[in-house]
């Protein structure tokens, strides 16, 4: 979840306001589809600040992708972590990197 947080952070400081997240991860996506909070409490904030991300977007919606079928998600992912070892600062809803 900490790579869709960078990734959402990105899309608001370019001013995306309609997105569609897919993911392979069938209960992250309902996490965030349903605004149900996670029980993990190392999870829970983290799912907070995604949550605050979310609310600053227009329209969002959630689709469960199963890894197998969908490799794409799985590569952008892949991009993500490498976008997240760039990255050493997020303040508010700006993207910075090195």
């Amino acid at each position: 979840m900490s790579t869709l947080k960078i990734l959402l952070n990105l899309a608001v400081t370019k001013g995306v306001q309609k997105l569609q997240v897919m993911g392979d991860y069938h209960i992250v996506m309902d996490w965030l589809k349903y605004r149900h909070p996670p029980r993990n409490i190392y999870l829970k904030p983290l799912y907070d600040e995604v949550i605050i991300i979310l609310n600053s977007l227009n329209h969002v919606s959630f689709q469960h992708i199963y890894k197998e079928r969908n490799m794409v998600v799985d590569n952008l992912s892949k991009e993500g972590k490498y976008l997240q070892e760039m990255v050493y600062g997020i303040g508010g809803s700006v993207l910075e990197t090195t």
